[in-house]
């Protein structure tokens, strides 16, 4: 399993409170349930590779827009392992925690 940064730990999360479902707009940024995130496209890249999310739809496979994103089977469950209580070792140095 890969250690997520904690940016990227909070993209998932935010991703999947709003559905697990969201857009892109012209800018980069992701959309979902009427609220915008607050990381940028190379987080999502970056999980997408990971494959916690993936995108589809957009001008690359020949639809409009700037392309959708959604959470994988293996995002979900990474997001269940974090809600369950899970804090990553280099989450937990940060906050003083023992893990």
């Amino acid at each position: 399993m890969n250690d997520l940064t904690t940016a990227q730990h909070k993209a998932l999360v935010w991703l999947a409170k709003r559905g697990g479902d969201g857009c892109f707009d012209k800018f980069g940024v992701a959309l979902a349930q009427g609220e915008t995130a607050e990381c940028k496209r190379k987080t999502w890249n970056v999980l997408r590779d990971f494959g916690y999310v993936e995108f589809y739809g957009g001008r690359a496979q020949g639809f409009k827009g700037y392309g959708r994103l959604r959470l994988t089977e293996a995002g979900k469950t990474r997001e269940a392992m974090y809600s369950r209580g899970y804090i990553p070792p280099h989450i937990a140095d940060k906050l003083g925690a023992t893990s």
